[in-house]
């Protein structure tokens, strides 16, 4: 199965023995496995199907016009998925790709933008951190774009409450609210949870630009925080390794 080698040679990175006659046990639930690739497989039919296909088409005209060696396949949209235990952080399932494009594992290779997703690790900072433009920040603390020359220049829904503002992900509270924690202050944040280096920017706060790129590994390693208390952890694809009756010590890739 396509899938399974790309999360063996993901599980690959925790094991440094090379030896034959070694006993690996993976973390991969086959049947959450079997469903994920069903999903991304499905959902990636019905965008080739639907009215923006088309640009599957472009992309392989244009990477011809450039003359580069591919295939239409090649050049259709792309797709990932990752589901983790947020206990335990062992990866159940997988989804790297198309399952007849190339060994690129985009779970765990593809880095981009997180856009709207990093949005809550800008108000878990305010918890944290505890203040906004110097007051005392609760869910209940009213944010109001219009008071920001900077968030002006960003989409919004208007004022309202920290709670209602990260519901509906409001670009313009969110500026706002990072320039009301201070920016360094959330990027040192949002760099400890996801093990990044980001820009300081207030682009960070809607995960826009080339200021903070994750893989989907990467983002669902950080989500974990959430059910764990602000404990973060780590991912791993590797159960057990025996070497005869002896278990041997693995290591989480980076």
């Amino acid at each position: 199965d396509f899938e399974t080698r790309r999360l063996i040679n993901y599980a690959s990175q925790e094991q440094e023995t090379r030896k034959p006659g070694l006993r690996v046990y993976l973390t991969m639930d086959a049947d959450l496995q079997h469903a994920a690739e069903n999903a991304v497989n499905e959902e990636l039919a019905i965008f080739d199907r639907g009215p923006y296909g088309f640009y599957n088409q472009l992309s392989y005209r244009h990477a011809l016009k450039e003359g580069r060696m591919v295939n239409e396949e090649e050049s259709k949209l792309q797709a990932a998925l990752v589901a983790l235990d947020a206990k335990t952080g062992e990866v159940l399932a997988l989804v790297g790709g198309r399952n007849s494009v190339g060994e690129f594992n985009r779970a765990t290779q593809a880095k981009r933008a997180p856009g709207s997703v990093i949005k809550p690790f800008v108000y878990m900072y305010g918890i944290n951190s505890g203040f906004f433009n110097g007051q005392p920040f609760r869910a209940d603390i009213i944010i109001d774009p219009n008071n920001s020359p900077v968030a002006q220049r960003y989409t919004t829904g208007g004022a309202a409450r920290a709670r209602v503002q990260l519901a509906r992900s409001d670009n313009g509270a969110a500026i706002a609210a990072i320039h009301g924690f201070g920016i360094d202050g959330v990027r040192d944040f949002i760099a400890k949870v996801t093990g990044t280096n980001p820009i300081a920017s207030e682009l960070l706060a809607i995960g826009a630009g080339k200021g903070i790129e994750l893989s989907p590994l990467q983002l669902a390693a950080a989500y974990t925080i959430l059910p764990n208390n602000g404990v973060k952890i780590s991912p791993r694809s590797l159960r057990a390794v025996y070497d005869g009756e002896n278990e041997i010590e693995t290591h989480e890739p980076n």
